[in-house]
């Protein structure tokens, strides 16, 4: 199915709005991971056969078997899938991982449970480390897409979001190999160019002055896009436990040597470089 295919099939089926991009595009780029890999048998978690993603997943040629868990109905935090271990090729799971509460472990060792060894996972979360995230954060703001207070009561909020690595750590802890790991921009928040040079100029910035506080390989253009979309395939059983990085956040001792380092590095730009420029202006243009 084409980009153009899929949008013609939400605008006649669903009456999706032809402005509604980011959910078009979202859905495609979904259709896109799933459409080639090989299985038959179907778990959609989260979804519902109203949402137009599970229904064009049930619809693909090759499913003989399609489940929809419904999030609204189960609470896949806390209840164990009612299906038998190692039987189904493929899980997906979108638009969940952001509105889990407690732990992502306990619901993604149960898709571990039911999918065979050599089964494949696909999802997609919004990126907490997004150029419209570090944005929003650079101006003071909300580093979310959709943050708690929400005047729209029908918008489900963001308990978390992820970064890449986040995901690749959640996933690789479970007993899950990564196939393919991409972000990309689907949302009309998406920055505009102007913004996107500034928070590469600042990345740019910091992995300059301050290397040891900054992932110099992780803050590359393919990491920063709205929406991580993930493929990852069974290799092994898994069972809960806590990602260390998604429970523990950097010691008090590493807030306050980053801080000093930082006051160091003003300081010496306001010495070296701010006042001698504000100094010569004076005396040429006086």
């Amino acid at each position: 199915m084409t980009f153009e295919e899929y949008k013609i099939f939400l605008l006649t089926f669903f009456k999706v709005s032809r402005d509604d991009h980011f959910h078009i595009l979202r859905g495609y780029h979904s259709l896109s991971l799933v459409k080639d890999l090989l299985g038959e048998r179907f778990i959609d978690i989260g979804g519902n056969q109203r949402f137009p993603l599970s229904f064009a997943l049930k619809n693909l040629p090759r499913v003989k078997e399609f489940v929809c868990v419904d999030k609204e109905i189960v609470d896949i935090e806390k209840i164990n899938l009612p299906y038998p271990e190692s039987y189904f090729d493929i899980a997906t799971c979108f638009e969940v991982f952001e509105h889990l509460s407690k732990n992502p472990s306990f619901a993604i060792s149960q898709i571990n449970k039911v999918l065979k060894t050599g089964g494949y996972l696909v999802f997609f979360v919004p990126n907490s480390h997004s150029k419209v995230s570090l944005s929003f954060y650079l101006k003071g703001f909300q580093a979310s897409l959709f943050p708690v207070y929400n005047k729209d009561i029908s918008n489900h909020i963001h308990t978390r979001e992820y970064s890449v690595n986040e995901v690749r750590e959640l996933i690789e802890a479970h007993g899950f190999e990564i196939i393919e790991l991409k972000t990309t921009d689907v949302y009309e928040l998406s920055v505009t160019t102007e913004v996107k040079s500034g928070v590469y100029q600042i990345i740019d910035t910091l992995k300059k002055d301050f290397p040891g506080y900054i992932n110099r390989d992780f803050f590359v253009d393919e990491n920063l896009g709205d929406t991580i979309f993930c493929v990852a395939r069974k290799k092994a059983k898994s069972s809960p436990n806590y990602i260390i990085s998604l429970f523990q956040n950097y010691s008090l001792t590493e807030l306050v040597l980053f801080k000093l380092k930082l006051r160091k590095f003003l300081y010496l730009k306001e010495r070296f470089i701010s006042f001698p420029i504000r100094f010569f202006k004076k005396i040429i243009f006086r």
